[in-house]
């Protein structure tokens, strides 16, 4: 376990949990092979691998493709015109975890600093069946070599940071949840938008390597203002990198906050430097505990 900083309430924020990533370009030493899936002992009740679908408007339109878990709501999309229905599985690229095709998402590098700022491409939310305020999640990604989020090119003010992976929380909408982040000191941190504070993991860019990984989350939100009922744990390929436990997680709004799906990637703040791309084979929710989750 990563010890944290100490744990505090906010007075307001709002409800997406999210993976952040910021810092410089990937080291050249340091690459890390994905152990591929570590197993779970029970079924999703929300699941999507990409593989059922025929072209990438397919993936941009269908709401609920045959063989997936759970409902797509194609809303708060942002530059579709840059997710890409990938499917060269010839190369062999997916065999480790036995898929066929993924979702690419594809960032362009920015022309001139004139042009360098916060850029979002999204899909959409994976809609859980119902609000829940305990679940585990799982993503399976991977960077390619050219990623960086600190662009020489940007010359505002914001964090060289990039939202990895969200998740979609009500009454607020908006940011509550789990970060994890790239930061300057290239670390991935939890960053809880309500409690504000993080935990950081070091050499985070280890991971953008060309490479699959299995990212897990663990949450737990609080019943009410002060219940020390909130947790957060994760893992990259099956090792535990942190547990957060025993803080206050609640809404900004009236009445306890509930997870109700997956948002996964959000903005890059300061653009990309060069041409990059993140891939997501599976993204994967439960409601009880899939034999990883303590």
């Amino acid at each position: 376990m990563i010890a944290g900083r100490l744990v505090r309430t906010a007075a307001a924020l709002s409800g997406l949990a999210y993976v952040l990533a910021s810092c410089g370009a990937p080291s050249a030493t340091g690459s890390v092979s994905s152990t591929g899936d570590p197993g779970s002992s029970t079924p999703p009740w929300v699941y999507d691998d990409f593989s059922q679908y025929t072209s990438t408007g397919d993936l941009l339109t269908n709401t609920r493709p045959t063989g997936s878990l759970g409902t797509w709501a194609h809303i708060n999309q942002n530059n579709t015109q840059q997710i890409v229905l990938d499917t060269t599985a010839a190369n062999g690229q997916y065999a480790p975890l036995g898929l066929k095709q993924a979702m690419r998402y594809d960032y362009a590098a920015c022309a001139g600093s004139t042009n360098c700022a916060d850029y979002t491409v999204a899909l959409g939310y994976l809609m859980f069946p119902t609000p829940v305020t305990e679940g585990w999640v799982e993503w399976v990604a991977k960077f390619a070599p050219t990623f960086q989020t600190n662009n020489p090119n940007f010359t505002g003010s914001a964090s060289a940071a990039y939202k990895f992976f969200l998740i979609y929380t009500q009454p607020d909408g908006t940011r509550v949840g789990t970060t994890y982040t790239y930061t300057s000191q290239r670390t991935i941190e939890y960053l809880n938008a309500i409690v504000e504070d993080s935990w950081g993991i070091p050499n985070a860019n280890q991971y953008w390597d060309g490479k699959w990984h299995v990212y897990r989350m663990h949450y737990r939100l609080s019943a009410y203002s002060g219940d020390p009922n909130g947790l957060v744990r994760f893992w990259v390929d099956g090792v535990k990198q942190f547990e957060q436990t025993g803080f206050s997680w609640t809404a900004a709004g009236p009445g306890p906050a509930t997870i109700n799906g997956l948002a996964g990637p959000a903005n890059m703040n300061q653009g990309s430097y060069q041409n990059a791309s993140v891939w997501f084979a599976r993204w994967a929710a439960w409601s009880t505990d899939p034999g990883w989750g303590g």
